[in-house]
Order: structure tokens, then sequence, then C-alpha cells
């Protein structure tokens, strides 16, 4: 049994008699005593539902959709929205209701429970949060992308030996991140595109800090 990585980051086995597939899914109705859910997932003439794996405790509601498809080849539409019932056994409440990809010889229990999440009040916050989480003693070089276009930024995520700070294209130094370069030192500053995405005025301002 070998494990493979698919599209949108679903789960694959290739087992004897097929491939499984870990599919995504979404609620689509709770009965009125919160003890039935009815999950829309993808399967079609692909494939066909195998299990639903379901994880109770006091907190959360953990599930996952295995869906089979045969190791002939055949010839089939694009995978298209399938629904199915699953029964709890206590109401659904306040619970949170969580996806976790799985595989058969895997249970939903051992999924990771963590949960965080790195944020700011702006994009630029964000950035700075990322920096400070990824970077906590300082780097070398930091990057500075512009704010207003992310595509210098994702263009940039290959790069691991420093952050991507989002700036304006032109104008003044935001303070939280004049105070994120401060904080991390580098021996560095560099700007991710041209003098229109970042200008050099800017990046001298923070190549000063």
């Amino acid at each position: 049994m070998s494990l493979l990585l698919i599209a949108s980051g679903s789960v694959a086995v290739a087992a004897e008699d097929g491939v499984i597939v870990s599919a995504g899914w979404r609620l689509e109705e709770v009965s009125e005593d919160g003890r039935t859910l009815t999950l829309r997932y993808r399967s079609g003439g692909c494939y066909t539902l195998d299990r639903i794996a379901v994880d109770e405790t006091e907190d959360a509601v953990t599930l996952g959709v295995l869906l089979r498809r045969p190791t002939e080849p055949i010839s089939c539409p694009y995978p298209s929205p399938e629904s199915a019932d699953v029964t709890l056994a206590a109401p659904l409440g306040d619970r949170d209701l969580r996806h976790a990809p799985v595989t058969p010889d895997t249970p939903v229990s051992e999924a990771p429970r963590a949960r965080s999440r790195l944020a700011g009040a702006s994009r630029i916050e964000t950035a700075v949060a990322i920096s400070a989480h990824a970077f906590p003693d300082g780097a070398e070089v930091v990057y500075l992308a512009r704010a207003d276009d992310p595509a210098d930024a994702v263009a940039g995520g290959s790069l691991t030996d420093g952050p991507i700070l989002l700036v304006p294209s032109c104008g003044d130094l935001p303070q939280v991140v004049r105070a994120e370069i401060e904080r991390l030192a580098p021996d560095r500053v560099v700007a991710l595109g041209g003098p229109a995405a970042v200008c050099d005025a800017l990046l001298d301002v923070a190549a000063g800090y």
C-alpha cells in the first residue's frame, strides 16, 4: 500500500482493489435533534463511498470521507457532489466540526487537535506576525514586497533565509514594519520586484534600520 498526495492536498491510498481518496466535504444540513449530519462530498462516476470516519469528543466532532476508485481504466465525468448522512452518538450542539484527511489504516482520533492562527489587523501586520513566529531570533535578510499586489510575495514564497514583510509601494514605512526590521537586525534588506513595486526611497529607509 502506498500513499500519494493529489490535488488540493487530498490523500490517495493505492490498494490492491483500487485507489482510496480522502476527500473534502462540507456540512449540508443538521437534523432538528442535532444527531444526524448530512455531508456533501465529491464523488460521481469515478468514485464510490468507502466509509465516513467519525471521532467524537466533548469539544469536537472530527470527520473524514473515504472514496474508492476501481483500478480498471474507466471513462467517467469529473467527480460530482454527492451526499451522505452521519449519525452521532450525541447531538452536535456547540461542539466544533472538524475535517481530518484519513486513510483506511489511520484512525481519525490520531489527527492533530491543536489549532492556532497567525494574524494581524491588516495584511501588513499579519506578515509581521508570521515573521515573528518564523524568525524569533532574527534573520540575516529581510524581503520587502508590495502590500497591494500579492504576486511578488507569492513568487518569493520559496525564500527561506528571511521573512517577507509587506509595505506600500512608496511613501512612509509602516511603524510595525520598522519595529520588526529593528528586531530582526538583518544584514541585508531586499526588495522583491522593481522600483514600481517597492520604490528606492522606501527601500533606503528600510535598509537604514
